[in-house]
């Protein structure tokens, strides 16, 4: 590990071609999401010809968030698929981030099981402290703005706080400025939506403090852009002009948003952009100015459909009333339409705090499951191998959320037995054990099913990426130096993979038949069911 102008690093972290990488990502920073899965997608040939896996990673990942901005949500989940086949299962942020990929955008196409899953797995992995180096830095502001996109503002602010206390924004080095900027960018973005939907809720009260938590952070902002960013400088300026409108500062917060508006280029991609035109809607409002209020008000909707910004949509929406209201006197068909617009906004509440509960049960399942293992662990091991034994795998199956499983066999393994005898066998076993430890993560489910057979639990995981494990753990074993323990033995495993949203059970009676097909296929193979 060591320090690059300031931030921690490590020497493993980038690769030789993340020159390639950085330009993606810039163009999706800067708003430009098409040009961002362009170039990422024409670099991955690249860094697969490289071997440049280091690199290959960032580019998956940023291909991902960039489809998500350009509502390609299927093409999305491939490319958290993608990222998930070329990392080592242990690695908690980018493993952190492929599942933000995959819950941002499962949700997006009404998939909220799975996506809550995938969610809590991903904040499990980046709540406990705060990030080190650059990657897991990147990996827990990834999670928390999907958390923030998903509306579920108590769990995204929390690790937005963990972000600002990380050593990789603390200290007045450039790197350390500029990801304390983009932090910052995220943060103040996700307080002023928090404060709009509680108003759009009735929760005048409640938004309140979130605006002035808003304008704390985009003043913040604006105080390191100073003289180094213009465009990063005017799009904070933008928020805290936006919260001062509804802190009753309205002149101030007029020329405010004249003044930042005229300073970068007002691409609708940018959620600043709709903010900022929705609070010069409001001030027009406030002059009479009804035509050009209702032209803003337009192109606010037409922008926030196409990003699927529900909150500000709706907060358009009910401004255009208001509009109405202000230049023709109250009219019962407009207040229908507030009325639509409050209910939709109750419904929308009512539906975020049931994400936020489902959430946080999945997250204290994951916490129970953690502690009953620990406190049942000389119960549940097998005495072999160190791995869990059935009753492990009887309370892995209870405590389930859906995912996958692997079925792992040894090949011929009586064929062990016999020729080389049964303490080589048991050798045999542990070291398939060690294995599978290895390939699998911390809170997989991993026991030894009996005899020579293996099964592990894969939770909030998809067959694809099951798969990749499976083949890993193939070919782990068939590259184990076995000679050493006794010359001419040989031993391979076939493996099979089940995923579905279907019981534990089931999931497990398919990973089972799936290893009988791989068997009768002639063995040392990986089959999905």
């Amino acid at each position: 590990m060591s320090s690059v102008d300031g931030v921690v690093t490590c020497p493993s972290e980038f690769g030789p071609l993340d020159l390639l990488s950085d330009w993606a990502h810039e163009l999706y920073l800067d708003g430009f999401s098409e040009r961002a899965v362009r170039a990422a997608r024409e670099a991955i040939p690249v860094a697969v010809g490289a071997g440049d896996l280091r690199t290959l990673r960032f580019l998956h990942y940023t291909c991902g968030v960039a489809l998500i901005e350009q509502r390609r949500w299927d093409e999305a989940i491939t490319s958290a698929h993608n990222l998930l086949a070329v990392i080592d299962p242990w690695d908690a942020a980018w493993r952190a981030k492929a599942l933000s990929l995959l819950g941002d955008a499962g949700l997006r196409l009404g998939r909220a099981s799975a996506a809550v899953d995938a969610l809590a797995e991903a904040y499990s992995l980046v709540e406990h402290e705060p990030p080190r180096v650059y990657n897991e830095l990147s990996a827990t502001m990834a999670v928390a703005a999907t958390l923030g996109h998903a509306q579920l503002f108590v769990p995204a602010d929390a690790l937005f706080r963990l972000c600002l206390s990380a050593p990789a924004v603390r200290g007045n080095t450039a790197a350390t400025r500029i990801a304390r900027i983009l932090v910052l960018q995220e943060y103040s973005v996700l307080h002023t939506t928090w404060a709009t939907a509680l108003q759009l809720d009735g929760r005048v009260d409640e938004a309140g403090p979130h605006f002035v938590r808003s304008a704390e952070i985009s003043l913040h902002m604006m105080q390191l852009t100073a003289g180094e960013d213009d465009e990063m400088h005017a799009r904070a300026e933008m928020v805290e002009a936006y919260t001062h409108l509804h802190l009753g500062e309205v002149g101030l917060a007029e020329a405010r948003l004249r003044h930042a508006s005229a300073r970068f280029d007002m691409r609708p991609e940018l959620p600043e952009v709709q903010i900022g035109k929705l609070g010069r809607a409001l001030c027009l409002r406030e002059r009479g100015e009804f035509a050009e209020a209702r032209e803003l008000l337009a192109g606010v909707v037409e922008s926030v459909q196409v990003a699927d910004r529900v909150v500000w949509e709706l907060a358009a929406l009910v401004t255009m009333a208001e509009v109405e209201v202000a230049e023709h006197g109250t009219h019962p068909s407009t207040q229908y339409y507030r009325q639509s617009a409050q209910v939709a906004s109750h419904r929308l509440w009512i539906e975020r705090e049931s994400r936020f509960f489902a959430l946080r049960d999945r997250i204290s399942l994951r916490a129970l499951a953690a502690e009953a293992s620990q406190l049942g662990r000389d119960a549940m091991i097998d005495p072999l191998t160190g791995l869990g034994n059935r009753r492990m795998l009887d309370a892995g199956i209870a405590e389930s959320l859906g995912g996958a499983a692997l079925f792992v066999d040894v090949d011929l393994f009586k064929d062990v037995n016999d020729r080389f005898s049964h303490a080589v066998g048991d050798e045999v076993l542990r070291r398939i054990a060690d294995i599978l430890r290895a390939h699998c993560r911390t809170h997989d489910v991993v026991v030894r099913f009996g005899g020579d057979e293996f099964v592990v639990l894969l939770p909030a995981t998809y067959a694809a990426e099951a798969a990749a494990v499976g083949e890993r753990v193939r070919a782990a074993v068939h590259r184990e130096p076995w000679h050493d323990l006794r010359e001419g033995l040989s031993v391979s495993v076939s493996v099979g993979v089940a995923a579905s949203d279907a019981s534990p059970d089931r999931v497990l009676k398919d990973a089972d038949a799936a290893l009988y097909a791989a068997k009768e296929s002639g063995r040392n193979r990986v089959t999905v069911y």
